[in-house]
């Protein structure tokens, strides 16, 4: 007897309130997700313009300049990046802006070299 009511939910579908209104915990993962897409989003443009202004101003001005941000960038691309990210955020302190400016300092280097 158990499987008439879901064989009859099956063939009518399911009520109207569950169309129009999406679950609780819809509705916070999709918050959550938007929130953090856009948290990515911010992170990787501020690691691109900090990174591609670099590399253009080394490779335009060459001599000091050049050795310079090509020095600074190697010296950060000889640590691995999560452990450097973790020491920064232990300097700067915990939250998440504080975490992203993390990420954005150790990803910049990548762009540079491009």
């Amino acid at each position: 007897m158990p499987l008439v009511p879901l064989l009859l939910l099956f063939l009518t579908g399911p009520p109207l309130n569950l169309l129009t209104v999406p679950p609780a915990w819809l509705v916070e993962q999709t918050k959550d997700g938007a929130t953090l897409g856009s948290y990515d989003s911010r992170l990787i443009g501020a690691a691109m313009l900090v990174g591609v202004t670099l590399g253009i101003l080394g490779g335009f001005y060459t001599g000091w300049i050049e050795t310079v941000i090509m020095r600074l960038t190697d010296i950060l691309m000889a640590f691995p990046y999560v452990l450097l990210a973790i020491a920064i955020v232990a300097g700067l302190g915990p939250g998440l802006r504080n975490a992203m400016v993390a990420i954005a300092i150790v990803g910049f280097p990548i762009y540079t070299r491009l």
